[in-house]
């Protein structure tokens, strides 16, 4: 899911003017993804006015973002991740 905003349309006088596309899936381990949880709405803080929804993470979403990062973080050929105690520098 996306959405495109047009900045020039609402901001008459904004220094920005044109057009962005957002995407508002979660991105986990590399890829825009459906979250478990609901939507959230986006409103517009100048006008009050609904922009778009975004996903909401849950608990498991965490997980598997956390999981992913871990696994981008292990020396190669680690299975898991090494505790370190102090003083191991």
């Amino acid at each position: 899911m996306s959405f495109t905003y047009d900045f020039g349309q609402s901001h008459a006088n904004s220094a920005y003017k044109g057009k962005t596309t957002v995407n508002t899936k979660l991105f986990i381990n590399g890829e825009w993804v459906e979250g478990s949880g609901k939507t959230i709405d986006v409103i517009n803080p100048t006008n009050g006015k609904k922009i778009t929804e975004i996903q909401e993470g849950t608990a498991a979403d965490v997980d598997k973002a956390v999981d992913a990062a871990e696994k981008l973080t292990r020396p190669l050929g680690a299975s898991e991740s090494l505790p370190l105690s102090e003083g191991s520098f």
